[in-house]
């Protein structure tokens, strides 16, 4: 019992990350399943590829970063947000001229679906590649109280 009482903030946070996580996946499938019925399904088929596309990308940045400098940061090492936040923008761009290089290979007669690529191609290195001041923000936070 004692032990259970040591570990008791972890479990909470625990129960919380398990939580949003679920939380978070029930919304995507209720936003899915009203995408599939109201959309045509080319148009759904098009949304899979481009999104698709955007989750084969993903390696671009280093996934394993981010707990890196959230690590980092809540020891005290600035320095390192730094240099990784370089790594992340990059991947995030190598990333994002992947996607426009795939959009471009596209056959000529699917022009919706080219723009639709090249538009998340241009997004991504904003979305994925300027990710990692989150990270440090949640370094400097909550992290550090554990």
């Amino acid at each position: 019992m004692k032990a259970l009482l040591k570990y008791r903030k972890h479990m909470a946070n625990a129960g919380w990350v398990v939580g949003l996580n679920l939380v978070r996946q029930l919304i995507q499938l209720a936003f899915f399943a009203v995408l599939v019925r109201e959309l045509s399904k080319t148009t759904v088929g098009e949304y899979q590829l481009i999104t698709s596309a955007i989750g084969l990308c993903g390696f671009f940045i280093l996934p394993g970063v981010s707990s890196m400098i959230m690590q980092s940061v809540a020891r005290g090492h600035l320095g390192t947000f730094r240099k990784a936040f370089q790594f992340q923008l990059a991947g995030g761009v190598l990333g994002g001229i992947a996607i426009c290089i795939y959009a471009l290979l596209m056959e000529a007669q699917a022009e919706e679906l080219r723009v639709g690529m090249m538009i998340a191609g241009i997004t991504f290195p904003l979305a994925y590649g300027l990710s990692g001041w989150t990270d440090f923000q949640a370094g400097q936070g909550r992290f550090r109280q554990n």
